[in-house]
């Protein structure tokens, strides 16, 4: 249930940054025109795209730290199907002497 909510969360954070790639990317781009065609230089403009830019780095921090969380979580998982808690093979058992499994 975790590993699928984390992969969930990575998926949307991986849509939002496609689209402030984008919209970084027209930002950008209308900047490099403005400055061709000698039209003033806007300050909000300026504005908005280092906050595009800082979404963006915040956005890929968090893909990290889920990656990292994730990563965690499934190598412990895989630990615990090499080596299950002596209880859990006892109880294994037991169902199985019943027919239960």
């Amino acid at each position: 249930m975790i590993l699928f909510y984390l992969t969930l969360r990575i998926g949307e954070l991986m849509e939002l940054i496609a689209n402030l790639r984008k919209r970084h990317k027209a930002l950008v781009e209308e900047k490099e025109f403005r400055l061709a065609g000698n039209l003033p230089h806007l300050l909000s403009h300026e504005f908005e795209i280092r906050v595009r830019m800082r979404e963006l780095n915040n956005a890929w921090k968090d893909v990290n730290y889920l990656n990292t969380i994730q990563d965690d979580i499934e190598n412990k998982l895989k630990d615990l199907e090499k080596n299950p808690p002596r209880f859990v093979k006892r109880s294994v058992k037991i169902l199985k002497r019943i027919n239960f499994l």
